[in-house]
């Protein structure tokens, strides 16, 4: 038996509206007794959803395909039913679902927990002292430190280890979705994402997410002030790094505007967070993440001019630039991208060469302390000054 369409009217737009209403068919159409089911699409150009009914056992793909008046939406049962028995039942699911687009919006709150990344030596354990406030994110600081084993990953067998000591930071903010597990705890990541990124900027050193965006109103995955954490009572006087002040600079506060990823700024400072992320382990692709944030600000200021142009007008904007004019990692940037170079120590895990003579140079090294760590230098300064630019207008 031939496979049969029959087709249903979409009467929402897919461009804006296509995760929420999704959400809300998948509701619809589960009060008739239908759920999701995993199965392959039987039209490989199209995108489809299976949904299955146990009794009578019937399994209908919705199938959304492009056509030249836009999209359009049909049901199939595949080649052993007719779908016309549904046809009414499917399209008053999508008129119900429609009509719920846009109207079910909450205001959810939620919190989170950041710190600095403990992988990487620190000399200080920076403090805040202070709630401070940025967009629509709180950020507030926690009483006590926390204690983070750091194992050594190339001898682990034998438990080597180091104790890092910070103090993690709780981020507070909200936002309005449909739906907090679908889309609402993506944004809050985003949010919470982007304020590491801006602390990463203004102290220098890595901030990542600790615990993952929770409901502020779920009082048992609340954590409570005091988020001291000691394998052992020993440990809390080891490895101890001075405690000094974080500083916040005069442009943190009303920097969130020009942060969102809508705004070259924005953009430019999550490749350079990236850029940090991947520099311990990964400093060859590192190095294309900071040139990638120093081209866009160079494109900012010369929209016209080639990626090399770019860098070169970002690089010369900084004041006595001529300890800088030697700096050109193209060569190595397009060995990583274009031809699977690797430059750093990656092939080694992240273990330099220390052999090298008087006439013998250690290019792995040079790599990672004269390219990269000079990257993230000019591409940190750089970004500062665009961000102080940029809350003085």
């Amino acid at each position: 038996m031939e496979q049969q369409f029959a087709e249903v009217h979409l009467t929402v737009d897919l461009e804006q509206d296509e995760r929420e209403w999704f959400h809300h068919l998948a509701k619809c159409i589960g009060a008739e007794g239908w759920g999701l089911s995993a199965s392959a699409c039987p039209i490989p150009s199209a995108r489809a959803v299976a949904f299955h009914r146990r009794s009578p056992a019937v399994r209908t793909w919705l199938v959304v395909a492009h056509s030249a008046s836009g999209p359009r939406a049909f049901v199939t049962c595949g080649t052993d039913a007719s779908p016309t028995s549904d046809v009414a039942l499917w399209q008053q699911a999508i008129n119900d679902s429609a009509a719920l687009v846009r109207t079910t919006n909450v205001d959810t709150e939620w919190f989170a927990l950041i710190g600095p990344d403990p992988r990487p030596l620190r000399y200080e354990d920076l403090v805040l002292d202070h709630v401070i406030v940025v967009g629509p994110v709180a950020i507030l600081p926690a009483t006590t430190p926390y204690f983070d084993y750091v194992r050594n990953e190339q001898n682990f067998i034998h438990g080597s280890y180091r104790t890092t000591r910070s103090h993690p930071l709780f981020v507070e903010g909200h936002v309005s979705t449909f739906d907090w597990y679908t889309v609402g705890v993506s944004a809050a990541a985003s949010d919470a994402t982007r304020m590491c990124a801006l602390l990463t900027l203004a102290s220098g050193y890595r901030w990542i997410l600790r615990l993952m965006p929770q409901l502020k109103g779920n009082s048992r995955l609340l954590p409570p002030r005091d988020v001291r954490h000691l394998p052992s009572p020993q440990l809390e006087d080891q490895g101890h790094i001075p405690t000094g002040r974080l500083s916040i600079p005069d442009w943190f506060e009303r920097s969130w505007p020009v942060s969102d990823t809508t705004h070259w700024q924005g953009r430019a400072l999550l490749a350079h967070y990236e850029g940090t992320s991947l520099q311990q382990e990964h400093p060859s692709f590192a190095a294309a993440a900071y040139v990638s944030a120093v081209e866009t600000i160079g494109e900012a200021m010369n929209p016209n001019s080639g990626s090399r142009g770019r860098f070169r007008e970002a690089l010369e904007s900084i004041p006595g630039t001529d300890d800088l004019s030697a700096l050109d990692p193209y060569g190595s940037r397009s060995g990583t991208v274009h031809g699977s170079r690797l430059f750093g120590s990656e092939p080694s895990s992240g273990l330099n060469d220390f052999a090298a003579g008087f006439f013998e140079d250690d290019h792995t090294l040079a790599f990672e302390m004269g390219v990269v760590n000079r990257l993230r230098q000019v591409s940190r300064e750089l970004l500062i000054r665009e961000f102080n630019a940029q809350v003085a207008d």
